[in-house]
């Protein structure tokens, strides 16, 4: 055990303050570009750049999560493959009726916006990530006859989608109102 009275005899860096010791090992953390560079810098532009993922570079760091999650609870397990996309930027304004994008038949874009894959729809595309195509992460896959994501265009048994145009929902009905029909 290293004799206190020993290490207070000694000389303190400049700038050292015995009332806030963690400032100067926070300052001296931040100054060692070494650090910085090895830890952040180079691993940051090697994802940039393709050359590795950042799965490979992060490795059980990216087991994040609220408190009580079960990412929290993951210690040791290997990184999970897939990381959740964010959302792109949808392709126009947000309007405030719902137009149906449709071409030959066939949505274009869901009622959002966002472009639907056509690889998808004609059994090409298979993989996506909580309806993302992984290949184009813009896309959706979703069903160009009747936007279902359970399902493509192939295997759907709807008819064609709707002329072009805006469209009037059929809403769900009034409120306070009682079922009707109840028979008792």
């Amino acid at each position: 055990m290293v004799d206190i009275a020993k290490a207070e005899a000694k000389s303190e860096p400049p700038g050292f303050d015995k009332r806030a010791p963690w400032n100067e090992v926070l300052a001296r953390a931040i100054d060692d570009s070494g650090f910085w560079s090895r830890e952040l810098e180079q691993p940051a532009l090697l994802v940039a750049a393709n050359v590795t993922s950042l799965n490979d570079e992060l490795g059980e760091d990216t087991a994040m999560g609220r408190h009580g999650s079960s990412a929290m609870a993951r210690h040791g397990a290997q990184p999970k493959s897939d990381l959740r996309l964010p959302k792109p930027p949808r392709l126009g304004p947000q309007q405030q009726t719902r137009t149906h994008n449709v071409h030959d038949g066939a949505y274009v874009t869901n009622r959002s916006g966002y472009k639907l894959c056509e690889g998808f729809n004609s059994n090409q595309c298979p993989a996506h990530v909580n309806g993302w195509c992984t290949i184009n992460r813009n896309e959706m896959h979703q069903c160009s006859k009747c936007l279902s994501q359970s399902h493509n265009a192939s295997k759907c048994g709807q008819t064609p989608a709707p002329s072009k145009g805006v469209q009037k929902g059929q809403g769900k009905g009034g409120r306070g109102k009682g079922k009707k029909n109840y028979q008792y």
